[in-house]
């Protein structure tokens, strides 16, 4: 390879990089209502390194009021959050798509590698073929185990303060027999 070549070539993969993905660029706007996860970063005062997860309530100016379950705190913080934007797909279809595309090229390689032997009969053999559909089919469907799968969380900006409301809810049942509560 040239050196002109090379340099063009590592040039190219430097820009290519570097450069930020578009959606990364745009403010993340939280909604009232929305589910979300975050990581308390401060004040010093504040249990730093926590993370939970919650539902916004109200957003007022530049603080966010938030519902969490169980291992939030009440209180006052500054916290790095993420939403839901958009969803990756099941575990199941990438599986499956997987299995499908990797039965195909195994089966496709198989016939290629086997080249054309008939059996006993007369027929043309395919036990190659199938052999390499059966392992391509496992191959991509481990391959596709491994894609990431459900709700797409992106970082909502920059840390921001927010207040943590804890609700403890705890399951019950009345009955009302004859009019009375029991």
């Amino acid at each position: 390879m040239t050196n002109s070549l090379r340099s063009l070539w590592l040039t190219s993969l430097l820009v290519v990089l570097s450069a930020s993905h578009l959606a990364a660029q745009e403010e993340v706007t939280v909604l009232p209502g929305e589910p979300l996860r975050l990581e308390v970063v401060g004040p010093a005062s504040a249990p730093i390194g926590t993370r939970c997860s919650g539902r916004v309530t109200n957003v007022a100016q530049d603080t966010l009021l938030v519902v969490a379950g169980g291992t939030c705190a009440r209180g006052s913080y500054l916290a790095r959050l993420q939403v839901i934007r958009g969803d990756r797909g099941s575990r199941l279809d990438h599986i499956a798509f997987g299995a499908l595309g990797g039965g195909l090229i195994g089966a496709i390689v198989g016939k290629v590698v086997s080249k054309t032997t008939y059996n006993s009969n007369g027929q043309v053999n395919r036990g190659k073929m199938w052999a390499g559909a059966a392992l391509g089919a496992a191959a991509g469907g481990t391959a596709g185990y491994f894609f990431p799968a459900g709700p797409a969380w992106v970082r909502a900006g920059s840390p921001r303060p927010l207040r943590v409301i804890g609700m403890n809810l705890q399951p019950g049942l009345e009955v009302a027999v004859g009019g009375e509560r029991r």
